[in-house]
């Protein structure tokens, strides 16, 4: 999906924010305790490392959100198959009665 076609760089930008906070969250690390990391890591860091380390940072987030939003479709889509191979299951069954019935 293209986002930039449905969202406004302010409502992607929060996306981000929503889903980089949501990842701390999964490895209980405070949205504080991560930026006093990134700070730390660019006063320490030499340059191409800085550049390196937002690099990881700015395309991480967006990969993780598309991961997570694709496991969240893969999940709904797998529901949606169960149901239907049992509404199959139960219609093959019903009509092999049916024919038994019929036959018998």
């Amino acid at each position: 999906m293209r986002f930039s076609k449905y969202l406004t760089p302010e409502e992607r930008l929060e996306a981000w924010k929503t889903g980089i906070t949501y990842k701390l969250a999964e490895k209980e690390v405070l949205p504080s305790e991560f930026n006093e990391m990134c700070k730390q890591a660019q006063e320490n860091a030499p340059g191409p490392l800085k550049a390196i380390l937002w690099t990881a940072i700015l395309t991480g987030a967006p990969i993780g959100i598309a991961a997570h939003l694709i496991s969240n479709e893969m999940k709904k889509t797998d529901i949606k198959n169960r149901e239907l191979r049992r509404q199959r299951d139960y219609l093959r069954d019903l009509s092999e009665e049916l024919n038994q019935r019929f036959n018998a």
